[in-house]
This record gives C-alpha cells, sequence and structure tokens, in this order.
C-alpha cells in the first residue's frame, strides 16, 4: 500500500502487506461517532514520513504496528487529539526522530505499549495540576531512551507556581539519556529531572 493522501481507520482497520508514506499522507484513527473504539493496525514495521493522528469523538483511539519498529522520521509527525476525551494508545516499538505532540491546546495521556527511543521532539502542554485532564503525559510501557528535544507550554491561561511538578513522562522499564534541548515555558526550571522510570518538570 503506497498513501499519499488521507487514509482513515473508524472502526476495525488492519493493513497486512508493506506500508510506504510521504510526506502529504496521513494516517488517522478516529471514529466516525457510530463504530465506538478505533483499532487501525498496520502488520509490519514501516517509515512515517507524514503524519499519524488519534484523534475521536468520546471513543478511544488505537494505533497498533505488532512487528517491526515504526519510525517516525525527521519532518514526521504522530498527534495524540482529545476531541470529546477517550484513551489514546500507540502499540508499537518507535524510533522517534520527527515529532510526537500530545493534544496541542489541552491535555491527554498518550499511552505507549513498546520501547521507545527518542532522537527528535517530544511537544507536551500543560493547563492544570491534574495529569491527563488538565496536563499531558506520555506513558511508556516499556523502555524509554531520551535524546532530542522537550517542548513543553502551557494553555488556557495557566501558570504554574512555586513547588508546582508535573511528571510529563513515565516508562515502566528503565528511562534512560537526557534531551539535548529543553524548551520549557517559564516559569518552569530549564532543566528537567530525570528519574528512573520518569522525567519531571517543575517551578523552582
Amino acid at each position: 500500500v503506497v498513501n499519499a493522501g488521507t487514509l482513515t481507520g473508524n472502526a476495525t482497520v488492519n493493513l497486512n502487506g508493506a506500508l510506504t508514506t510521504t510526506a502529504t499522507s496521513v494516517l488517522r484513527a478516529r471514529s466516525d461517532g457510530s463504530s465506538g473504539f478505533v483499532n487501525f493496525t498496520v502488520a509490519t514495521g514501516f517509515t512515517n514520513l507524514g503524519a499519524i493522528e488519534l484523534t475521536s469523538p468520546g471513543f478511544g483511539a488505537t494505533f497498533a504496528v505488532p512487528s517491526g519498529t515504526l519510525v517516525n522520521a525527521p519532518g514526521a509527525t504522530i498527534t495524540a487529539l482529545v476531541e470529546g476525551g477517550g484513551t489514546r494508545t500507540l502499540n508499537a516499538a518507535i524510533d522517534n526522530q520527527g515529532t510526537i505532540a500530545l493534544s496541542p491546546g489541552s491535555a491527554s495521556t498518550l499511552n505507549i505499549t513498546g520501547n521507545v527511543t527518542s532522537s527528535g521532539t517530544i511537544a507536551l502542554d500543560l493547563g492544570g495540576l491534574t495529569v491527563g485532564s488538565q496536563y499531558d503525559r506520555l506513558a511508556v510501557t516499556g523502555t524509554l531512551a531520551l535524546g532530542g528535544t522537550l517542548n513543553v507550554g502551557f494553555f488556557g491561561g495557566f501558570v504554574p507556581v512555586s513547588t508546582n511538578a508535573f511528571t510529563v513522562l513515565t516508562s515502566t522499564g528503565a528511562t534512560t539519556g537526557t534531551f539535548a534541548m529543553t524548551n520549557l515555558a517559564a516559569p518552569l526550571g530549564a532543566t528537567p529531572t530525570y528519574g528512573a522510570n520518569a522525567v519531571t518538570v517543575a517551578v523552582p
């Protein structure tokens, strides 16, 4: 399959052959409102050159790559959008060289089942003190190897105060490495705190 346009899965979709994408391609897991939960599966690993979107009006959306690695190439995006709620899940081993963005301008949790390596960008937003509904979290069931860039901004007029802390990345396996660059909106401290299984940003 060669996708140069928009391919939307609104129920259960299985692509069993090789998948080729382009810079203009969009792979979208999104319910049409009547099908409920969406499970979009690509059978084998591939390189995303365009956009992958997980979004659904009030239903869960899962994008799965059960074999091999999902490579998110430089310039490519994986975006979890809220659009009425529901879980957002990636079941894949991921090599992120592009951008993983969580709910721009709002908050959610993106669950990834599989080991993640990131040399690209992870972009998150904070709008309050409650994880998932007011600030973003990337939760990895597996290991998380960090590099590249972390961007953290605010939405909804929220401004954290001294001692407010936000655990924005977690992993069940080891979290290793550090970000080469961090763009953390003031008044957040300039450097995250790295734990064995988490990364936290905070106001000093």
